[in-house]
């Protein structure tokens, strides 16, 4: 029932932002596109091996690890179901675990469609929709330090949502958005990780803040890597960032927190004896 009940918000919401988009709202907005903003050569090949240009993957290795974020989103559902059903963590976790892992399901095609079509709308659509993974975890570590409030959260997403507009102000409106994203989610998670220590978490969370770290900067690399060595005109830094970074981080991510939501159950029951 929780699968079904994380899914509908996701999805509808995902859904009105592919609408809104569409309607050619952000028309206006400038945002990369072609392959030459990527460093993987465009010659629809792994290694040796040609792939036939019908499969329009003419960047499969960028194109391919989008598969990751639904690897993660799927493997995380099903663990946190088996979880919370012998009682290891609460409802809450669940809940919050449970909607991240859609809001990966769902982005992992998202990132393929702009890889594949390199579309404006993909484009867009792609940018938009990578706030609310930053708004979520800053929610979740709120109802862990303050206590969890479904309208205040309905209002946070929402200026988080709405903070996109700022591609109307400035070419780099996007870049400003993510970064306060950015580092609203740092803040938080550091004071959450210091606030509620457990066993495995010192390890979790250097992770977490390594591979957020090899996204930004392997993201940034991308087109110069292949400057040093034709290596990174096949593995980019693009594909490192993504499999390397953001894939990993979310793995880890999930982690942070089920080891904090079984700390709590313990500390809990141990009270109650």
């Amino acid at each position: 029932m929780l699968v079904l009940k994380t899914f509908l918000p996701v999805a509808a919401c995902t859904a009105l932002m592919v609408i809104i988009v569409f309607q050619g709202v952000f028309q206006p907005v400038k945002v990369d596109l072609g392959f030459e903003h990527y460093g993987e050569e465009a010659d629809h090949a792994i290694g040796p091996f040609k792939l036939p240009a019908w499969l329009g993957l003419a960047m499969p290795l960028n194109a391919l690890v989008n598969a990751g974020y639904i690897l993660v989103g799927l493997y995380w559902m099903v663990r946190t179901y088996q979880e919370e059903k012998k009682g290891a963590v609460g409802q809450l976790h669940a809940y919050f675990a449970c909607t991240l892992c859609w809001m990966g399901i769902l982005y992992g095609p998202i990132q393929f469609w702009r890889i594949m079509s390199q579309t404006h709308e993909s484009a867009v659509v792609d940018q938009w929709v990578t706030l609310p993974f930053f708004t979520w975890v800053i929610l979740w570590c709120k109802s862990l330090t303050v206590g969890w409030n479904r309208d205040l959260a309905a209002l946070f997403m929402l200026s988080s949502l709405l903070s996109y507009n700022l591609v109307f102000f400035t070419d780099l409106g996007f870049e400003v958005a993510l970064l306060i994203h950015s580092a609203q989610a740092i803040n938080v998670s550091f004071s959450t990780f210091f606030r509620f220590p457990c066993k495995g978490n010192n390890f979790t969370f250097f992770m977490c803040c390594l591979t957020f770290a090899n996204f930004i900067v392997f993201k940034l690399m991308d087109l110069h890597l292949p400057h040093y060595s034709e290596y990174f005109t096949e593995v980019s830094g693009h594909f490192i960032s993504k499999l390397l970074g953001d894939i990993l981080q979310m793995h880890f991510t999930f982690l942070f927190f089920e080891n904090i939501a079984k700390r709590q159950l313990v500390d809990k029951s141990k009270k109650l004896e």
